[in-house]
């Protein structure tokens, strides 16, 4: 046994008989600077003197290696309490302090003794400062590898998320683009993200978005905002326009504030609530429409008659305004054709727009292109300046083309292409131009049959031939003839009542076939009204089948007269009753009847009154 070994256990002698004062000092020094605040009371009991054993054990052998083990795995224990580096040393040195007091008590009186003591426990001391070291730093750096293990392994698997997720993503720094995955550079519509990566997120959305994202922006830039969710209509690659639901984080990005989004393709959403808004509000209107006729369907915007094919005629125009398609209006000459387009324009979901109509009949086929598409100047002879043409004068609205079995096979091959995609090339332009527009199209000839005898092509005519309409000549629907006489009184009188079409007249109109339809019924009350003359009536003649007909007259009884003797027998009698109202003052039955003083003279003459007195007397 070595002298130092010798002094090693003398020393150790004496602090095992100071060992609980010195353990209970200890233990003191250790609770001022906090140690032991994750302990129990047990254990606070316990590991200040498993420490003091370890050190009592450098003392007693000479054999460091035997308790190095021991002694590593207590103060590891130490340091996985999470005591600092500082505090270690603080703890030995306590230690170290104390000892020295004991040994200093022990002798105080032998200096040189004293002396040699330290010297025999400082390094031991030391010994244990440098294990404590090497434990602290080796159990550091796994603490930190292990957290830099889990950042990169955390790191890889959020990379590899945003890599793979079906979500894009993209890392803002404020307007530029840090980073995007796959998933954003195939919305977008791009084969490389290096192509985006850099640039500015700004062109990326449609013009009437760039206030919104710049407030969105700027907000998360003051940290006013942490989080934020917008919509937004943005451009792809190849100038499509589609629409981003985007939700918005605040997050850091080299020690500045960026902004960490997932972006989400909902086009097809906006789309779906888009049609259902336009269905809700074409079902509302169309309902409304439905509304204010149910109580007075004699009148349909500006088409009279309550009859029942009228009826029919109001529920096809109904449908046809709601449906958005091609129309075509079938009837003859007279019948209102265009009172028809107007009425579907006017309850369409276009009505603010315009109204175009177009007489093809009128239009010479030279002039059939440019009247249509425009023309730009200097095209031609005359074109000094650029003119547009219908299909432009219709965008937004609707083009009504009457007599459309007139247009020329070729033309109808140039008007077939603007129908279908609304594009088309004014004369003398190289550039295309387009319009949106809906079609409604009347004729009063069979377009089947133009078809099949190569007057029209099939193609054009199948393109038109959409939802037909077919309108009733007046002679079906005579029932209607006092309303429209009513109304064509009201509209030439401007409203008021001082002229009307007396109902005997209104009667004979019944016995009569009205082959221009409305329109000479029109015409024949505008003329009575003017003139007060009946003797137009005259010119009203039935052909010899039209006599045979009954469905001529409606119900109508004139005794077997044609409308010859029925006008005059009406004539007479209207004068008869007049003068007889008057005393016989012509002058005053003349403002009775209506008629100027003259023609009354004039029909007295013709001896239509005298007529009329016979026939009184014998009743």
């Amino acid at each position: 046994m070595t002298d130092n070994l010798a002094l090693r256990l003398e020393l150790a002698m004496h602090f095992e008989h100071v060992k609980e004062r010195i353990v209970a000092q200890w233990i003191h020094a250790m609770k001022a600077e906090g140690f032991f605040d994750k302990l129990s009371d047990e254990e606070k009991q316990k590991e200040p003197e498993k420490m003091y054993n370890i050190f009592l054990e450098y003392f007693r052998s000479d054999s460091k290696e035997k308790i190095n083990d021991y002694a590593k795995s207590m103060i590891r224990k130490v340091v996985l309490e999470q005591l600092t580096s500082t505090q270690i040393v603080i703890m030995f040195h306590a230690l170290r302090d104390l000892l020295g007091r004991a040994a200093f008590d022990k002798y105080n009186k032998n200096p040189d003794r004293y002396i040699t003591m330290m010297e025999v426990y400082e390094p031991i001391i030391n010994e244990l400062l440098r294990m404590a070291y090497e434990i602290f730093i080796n159990e550091r750096d796994k603490i930190i590898k292990q957290k830099r293990d889990a950042l990169y392994e955390s790191e890889a698997l959020s990379y590899t998320l945003m890599e793979n997720i079906a979500d894009g993503i993209v890392l803002l720094d404020m307007d530029r683009i840090v980073f995007i995955n796959p998933a954003f550079v195939f919305l977008f519509g791009y084969s490389d993200k290096n192509q985006l990566v850099g640039t500015s997120m700004t062109r990326l959305i449609a013009q009437d978005f760039h206030d919104d994202f710049k407030k969105v922006t700027d907000s998360f830039a003051k940290g006013i905002i942490k989080e934020k969710t917008l919509r937004c209509r943005c451009i792809k690659h190849d100038g499509r326009q589609f629409w981003l639901e985007v939700h918005a984080v605040c997050t850091t990005w080299e020690e500045k504030t960026a902004m960490l989004a997932t972006v989400v393709d909902i086009t097809e959403n906006v789309s779906q609530k888009r049609a259902e808004k336009e269905q809700f509000n074409q079902l509302r209107n169309e309902n409304k429409r439905l509304k204010a006729t149910i109580g007075e369907r004699y009148k349909f915007c500006d088409i009279i008659g309550k009859s029942l094919v009228m009826n029919d005629v109001y529920e096809h125009i109904l449908k046809a305004a709601s449906a958005n398609v091609p129309v075509i209006i079938y009837g003859e000459t007279g019948t209102g054709k265009e009172l028809v387009a107007r009425a579907i324009h006017q309850i369409s979901n276009h009505c603010d727009r315009a109204f175009v109509p177009v007489n093809c009949a009128a239009i010479p086929s030279p002039l059939f292109e440019r009247e249509f598409f425009g023309h730009k100047r200097g095209s031609f002879t005359g074109a000094e300046s650029n003119a547009i043409g219908y299909l432009s004068m219709a965008n937004g609205g609707t083009l009504f083309m009457d007599e459309i079995g007139e247009i020329d096979i070729n033309m109808q091959a140039k008007l077939l292409r603007a129908f279908e995609s609304g594009e088309y090339l004014p004369v003398g332009s190289t550039k295309a131009e387009q319009s949106d527009f809906c079609i409604i199209s009347a004729t009063n000839r069979n377009l089947l049959d133009l078809a099949k005898k190569g007057l029209m092509r099939k193609d054009f005519f199948f393109r038109i031939h959409v939802f037909p309409i077919r309108l009733p000549p007046l002679r079906k629907r005579k029932e209607d003839i006092p309303l429209l006489v009513e109304h064509f009184c009201k509209s030439f009188n401007n409203g008021s009542k001082n002229k009307m079409v007396p109902p005997k007249i209104i009667e004979a109109f019944y016995g009569y076939d009205w082959p221009g339809n409305v329109r000479e019924l029109q015409n024949v009350v505008h003329r009575y009204l003017i003139s007060g003359d009946l003797s137009f009536l005259e010119e009203l003649t039935m052909t010899d089948d039209n006599k045979n007909d009954s469905s001529y007259g409606n119900g109508f009884d004139h005794g077997g007269l044609t409308i010859r003797p029925a006008v005059e027998d009406l004539e007479g009698t209207l004068i008869f009753r007049a003068l007889d109202k008057t005393f016989w003052n012509r002058s005053d039955a003349a403002r009775l009847l209506g008629i100027s003083r003259k023609t009354l003279y004039r029909k007295i003459n013709k001896g239509v009154a005298e007529i009329a007195t016979k026939k009184h007397k014998t009743q």
